[in-house]
């Protein structure tokens, strides 16, 4: 991106990428995962870790030894890894593609690359059309469908970026943009809060001046400010309506940067976020009521003076139209009803507390205190501890035992902290017959009991039978991330959830929207199928962070809102007294 320092996100992910590579080249286990523990521990700071480093205190962060610190060092203060640029001269950075297969770990992709000389998904596509996979150890038929299933899926988002990777880095570049004087906002799919998109696009106001058709030419806010304030350079496309367009690629993200003068901001930010039958139908409003688009504003008629737009709401003013939230502009079916009634989405605001998260108690890396401090800064009323009851050997989780200790911390936590309240649940797996990983009495026993499937995803009718005998089960609040889906790795288990949306409606168990950026499961077609059901939605975060809990506005953005629900679609919209505790139809 430029000469900046690097930020955590930014080392984690190089951390790992060496981490990757070592292991396909086969180095020492030990070695390999000492770059993912340092990655752990980078991405959970909770402070800059350029701030660390000019303390010169890096070597107080868990799993940052002697050998990494420099690395880690260069990489905050140049924005680049000369260890990592020579590993990929030893292994091709292809095999990455390769390591987002499902099926695919380090040790099959060190096989693939020494066996098959397979460092690409396109040669591992074909290494499994021409059947020269089937004679490697530990890849039978089961794992080999997997593996192309996963190759399917992983090549669906090739070239495309995760909305919770896309919007805090367009975040940091508005946030740049504006530190420097300029006006700046985001538009495009990131703005309509697109799950997966294909691009980040700023649209920057020039504060004066002629706008120039190409770099060369002369203008009030030189091309070098407006790089530098970004942190990379443009490459220009020339002149476009008014506007100069500039491609660049981030790290993994491609970048469009707009410019308009401050006269036509609204009309740009409305006709860059699209979609475009939405954007089309503004124009049709507008020249219905005798508008033209001129430079510098909006005229009238014959009349020979400007109207300008400096912002979205001006232009919904001039023309009479309720404005319309950016996430619903690709839905015609809403944002007509918008304009002809109006209603109220659904907003982070309105989120009153976090029901699914994991402390240290299981596999989370926050404590209960710092989990109720975060809380607490994000306005939260309560929040219910899930930590995994589960059977998967590497999770230590909790047992009846271990249940029975927590609860009480929990009581004893709440006690000094009386503004949060705290609800002591349990995540619980869905076994392959649709039991549960904990007994009755367990069950009993816990306030909130989230169920959700972590292991075996096929086939899609087992699975879903597993779904709907878990929701007829009488303590079973809340069935977690339902389809199972992780965007780029793992497909949808079931595609039709109809089925279960049915068997919800008839027990009254609630369907969880799952939060994390890389789940938003369920997606927003089922989310609204699910409420006009009539099934209750929680939004949550299944938090393992301090960091994680800030995602919760992914769920409601991407998953609520673009589906058109408002706040009372969702229980933790409401005041704790009013749901709680939860009781299922029948109980």
């Amino acid at each position: 991106m430029g000469s900046y320092d690097m930020d955590n996100l930014a080392v984690a992910s190089t951390l790992r990428e060496i981490s990757a590579l070592l292991a396909v080249k086969g180095e020492d286990p030990f070695k390999v995962r000492s770059y993912e523990k340092a990655a752990d521990s980078i991405e959970y700071l909770d402070r800059p870790l350029s701030e660390i480093v000019a303390e010169g205190r890096l070597l107080s962060v868990p799993g940052i030894g002697k050998n990494l610190a420099p690395k880690i060092e260069e990489m905050v203060r140049t924005g680049r890894s000369s260890f990592l640029e020579k590993l990929k001269t030893e292994v091709p950075e292809s095999v990455l593609e390769i390591l987002m297969v499902p099926g695919i770990g380090p040790k099959t992709a060190h096989m693939l690359f020494h066996n098959l000389g397979i460092v690409s998904l396109a040669g591992l596509e074909e290494g499994l059309a021409r059947g020269s996979l089937r004679n490697l150890p530990g890849l039978g038929p089961k794992r080999l469908e997997l593996i192309s299933k996963g190759v399917e899926e992983v090549k669906k988002y090739m070239g495309k970026t995760l909305l919770g990777i896309a919007l805090p880095f367009g975040e940091e570049m508005v946030s740049r943009m504006r530190g420097r004087g300029f006006r700046c906002e985001i538009v495009g799919e990131v703005r309509r809060r697109t799950p997966v998109v294909s691009q980040l696009e700023l649209l920057v106001c020039v504060n004066g001046g002629k706008i120039p058709a190409s770099p060369g030419e002369q203008w009030d806010l030189s091309l070098p400010r407006v790089e530098e304030a970004l942190g990379m350079r443009l490459e220009w496309q020339g002149d476009d309506g008014g506007l100069i367009r500039g491609r660049s690629l981030g790290p993994g993200l491609k970048l469009g940067v707009s410019f308009c003068p401050p006269e036509e901001f609204g009309l740009w930010t409305l006709i860059l976020t699209g979609e475009e039958e939405y954007v089309s139908h503004v124009k049709g409003v507008l020249a219905e009521g005798g508008y033209a688009v001129a430079p510098g504003g909006l005229k009238k008629g014959s009349d020979t003076k400007l109207l300008p737009v400096s912002d979205e709401e001006t232009l919904f003013s001039i023309i009479g139209l309720r404005p319309v939230p950016p996430e619903i502009r690709h839905r015609p079916e809403l944002w007509r009803e918008v304009e002809e009634r109006g209603f109220k989405l659904v907003s982070i605001a309105d989120i009153r507390g976090d029901l699914h998260l994991h402390t240290t108690w299981s596999d989370g890396v926050m404590s209960l205190e710092q989990a109720i401090g975060e809380c607490r800064r994000l306005g939260y009323e309560y929040l219910a501890v899930t930590d995994h009851a589960t059977r998967i050997s590497f999770i230590q989780g909790l047992d009846s035992h271990r249940i029975r200790l927590q609860a009480e911390e929990i009581a004893r936590v709440s006690r000094h902290s009386p503004d949060i309240a705290l609800v002591s649940g349990v995540e619980v797996d869905i076994l392959k017959d649709g039991s549960l990983s904990l007994p009755e009495e367990d069950l009993r026993e816990a306030e909130l009991v989230v169920a959700s499937i972590h292991q075996g995803f096929e086939p899609a009718e087992v699975y879903l039978e597993r779904l709907k005998r878990a929701a007829s089960n009488p303590f079973v609040h809340v069935i977690g991330h339902p389809t199972g889906r992780k965007m780029g790795r793992r497909p949808p288990a079931i595609v039709d959830i109809q089925p279960l949306i049915e068997t919800c409606s008839k027990t009254g168990a609630c369907l969880e929207v799952n939060a994390s950026p890389d789940r938003l499961d369920l997606n927003e077609e089922a989310v609204r199928s699910a409420w006009r059901a009539g099934v209750k939605l929680v939004v949550a975060t299944d938090a393992h962070s301090v960091r994680g809990l800030s995602d919760m506005r992914y769920g409601v953005d991407a998953c609520l809102r673009r589906a058109g629900l408002p706040s009372d679609a969702v229980l933790n919209s409401k005041p704790l007294s009013e749901w709680f505790p939860l009781k299922k139809k029948g109980i």
